[in-house]
Formats: structure tokens, sequence, C-alpha cells
């Protein structure tokens, strides 16, 4: 059989970095170091952003860059109208991948959709700092995403069950075989070094005095994060038990960063929360490790990969009972309900004081995140486009 050829949409590839971006460096790193007899692909950047950022992204081997002209909206608006055909400027695939949002392919072009969350359509997790005219735009945009994705798909896929029931809690029916294939994580990745040199140098570059312990968290400034409630919980019950006790929290700013700013002057948490901005992969590798342990009480999330990220480091975590956390924790974490900030702050003393169970939660933790692997993922969707190729007519 001749290797598939697969086109994919590699905006999430030149943008923040996000859990996304990780999902799908991950995937297209073994495609090329264990599946390149089976599979090519095509990287589509759009034209917005610098094809240059995608050369060298993987190690040498059957893939390459490809730019789609046109500018955000018209590229949008044209693909979710149907009009819009990529062969012509990068040549015929056997099958598209692509996220909900961009929905690729014409009828005759088979295409495999992801959804890895749908957020932006729930009620309880949108951004209420957006304007009301705003989000009625996006919310209207976005289900037009949602129904084209689901008419053109020949096969869809989440990272979670949750992900995949919450498409059909919110009125959206699948036709086409959908399926859940697990995001992973690199166990070696997170073992990071714990050398105390690298820890207080990573610590100087956040504005962190050498020395302290301290709680990491991880995630964009943005409501459905629900850091304040985080903050709020901190100041609660640890940060009067324990003086010396820090909170880290590694994301960029967004929305909510001034209203983070005043809740921390407000509890004369000053110095005792730290605010550390989007940071390095390795200096955040360091931090994980570092950390006595990780909190993420996030209200929504399509899959939740910090929790495995920190599982690997062997970090104890804290996490919410919601959305596909409980599902990706299982067992091996403190789960709360995360709108109940007294127990949130509970958890977090609970765990901050008692040793045996970081060492049980640890221990837990890395037998957990040793079932969710890359490779496995990766396998998973080549076994699948090469199925939606072959029933869609492909040559053999």
């Amino acid at each position: 059989m001749s290797r598939l050829n697969v086109a994919i949409w590699a905006e999430a590839l030149v943008g923040r970095h996000t859990g996304t971006r990780t999902f799908l460096e991950a995937v297209l790193y073994n495609f090329v170091t264990h599946h390149s007899d089976d599979i090519q692909f095509t990287l589509v950047c759009p034209s917005w952003a610098d094809p240059k950022h995608l050369e060298g992204r993987f190690p040498d081997g059957p893939w390459r860059v490809a730019s789609a002209p046109g500018t955000r909206w018209s590229n949008r608006l044209r693909w979710l109208a149907g009009g819009a055909n990529l062969t012509p400027l990068i040549g015929r695939h056997d099958v598209y991948l692509s996220g909900w949002q961009w929905p690729l392919g014409g009828d005759d072009q088979p295409f495999v959709g992801i959804v890895h969350d749908l957020r932006l359509l729930d009620r309880h997790a949108r951004d209420p700092g957006v304007s009301l005219p705003r989000r009625m735009a996006w919310t209207a945009l976005w289900r037009q995403s949602v129904r084209a994705c689901l008419a053109r798909a020949s096969a869809i896929v989440a990272p979670s069950q949750f992900t995949l029931d919450h498409l059909g809690s919110l009125g959206y029916r699948a036709h086409q075989p959908a399926l859940v294939i697990p995001h992973g994580v690199d166990m070696s990745v997170w073992a990071a070094d714990r050398a105390q040199p690298a820890l207080d140098d990573a610590c100087g570059r956040i504005g962190m005095a050498p020395g302290h312990e301290y709680i990491l968290s991880i995630g964009q400034h943005t409501p459905h994060k629900n850091l304040r409630r985080l903050i709020e919980a901190f100041a609660a019950r640890l940060a009067v038990r324990d003086p010396a006790a820090r909170l880290v929290i590694a994301g960029g700013e967004n929305s909510e960063t001034p209203l983070l700013h005043d809740d921390i002057a407000r509890l004369g948490l000053g110095g005792r929360v730290i605010l550390a901005g989007s940071v390095s992969f390795d200096d955040l590798r360091v931090l994980m490790a570092g950390a006595r342990l990780f909190a993420f009480p996030s209200l929504f999330e399509g899959f939740g990969l910090p929790v495995l990220e920190a599982y690997a480091a062997g970090i104890p975590v804290v996490t919410s009972a919601t959305t596909s956390l409980a599902e990706v924790a299982g067992d091996a974490a403190i789960l709360v309900q995360p709108t109940n900030v007294p127990e949130i702050a509970a958890a977090l003393e609970r765990v901050w004081t008692d040793g045996c169970l970081q060492v049980q939660l640890s221990a837990a933790g890395r037998v957990r995140a040793a079932l969710y692997g890359w490779d496995t993922a990766a396998s998973r969707y080549v076994e699948l486009l090469q199925t939606v190729a072959g029933t869609t007519g492909r040559p053999h």
C-alpha cells in the first residue's frame, strides 16, 4: 500500500502554546518517527502566519508545508459556506484533518474532524467580560462551524468521552462514526531534573525568591480556568497556616488579568501569589518538578493535559470533579467541586500538610499517566485516517 497523503490545518502550530498545539506536535512527531512508511502529510499554514515557523518543527521525513492564501475571515467564511477547495493549491490528498472550527474538504474530499472541546458553545463556560453582541456573533459562528464539521466529516474524534457526550447534550447529532482517542503524555519529558540550581534559576525568572515551597497552577487568565477562586482558596487557609507557602500561576495574560491583580492586593497576598506569565517550556518543566502540589480547579476542560503532565512529573494533584477532568484524573488526584472555595481550600491544605498523602498521590499519578501514550494516540489516528481514506474509494 502506498503512503496515505494527509492535509492538516496547522494554525494551532503557529499560535500561542495551548493543549491543542501540544497534541498536534506530539501526534505529528510520532507520524514522522514511527509511521513514515504509512503516512505523509502537508501542513497547511494560514496566510496570516509565517510558514517559516513550521520549518524544522519535526524530524526530516515525508512532510512539507504549504500556505493557504486569504485573510482569516475570508477563509473561515468560505470554508463554512462550502466554497473553499485547497486541492488546486496543495494538490490532491487522500484525507483532510482539522479541528471543528476549520472543516476542510468538499463532498469528494474525506475529512476527519477533531472536537477538542465545545466550551465556547456552553453558556456556563463563556467569558462574561465579552460584550453581549460580540458573544452572540461568536456563538453563531461556532454553531455554524459545528454544523459544517458534522455535515462534511467522514469521522469525528474527541479526546474524552465527556467531550463526545457534550456534543450530544448541546443538540448536535453525528451521523458518522464518532470515537474517543485520548491525548497522551511523554513520561520522560516531564521527569525533569530536580537539581536545585535549575529550580533557583527558574524561580528567579518568574520573580520568586528561591527556597520557597509552592503550589503550581497553569492556565491563561480567563474565567474558565477558575484562577480567582484558586487564589481565594489559597488565601482562606493555607496562606494563613504556612506563611512561607507560595502560589505560582503560569500562563499568559488575558481578559481576567486585572481582576487577578486586584484580588491579590485585596487579600494581602502580594509576594505570596506569583503571576508568572508565559514561561518557557523548559522553565515550566522545572517548575512542575519542583512544586509541592499541582492545583487545576478548572471550570471546563475538553481533556486536561496539565493533569497528566503533573502526574508524569510525580506531583500530587488537586483538580476538578467536573467536565473531562474526573475522567482523565481517575482516582489518582483529590477531586473538588470547582465552584466551592472552602472545598478547594481544604483540599490544598490537606495535600500540603500530609506527607503520606503526597507520596500516595505521586505514585498513583505516575501509574495513571503511564496509561496515556502519544504513540498509542498517533497509531489510532493513523488507523482511522487509513479507514476513512479506504472507505471513500482511495486506490490501494
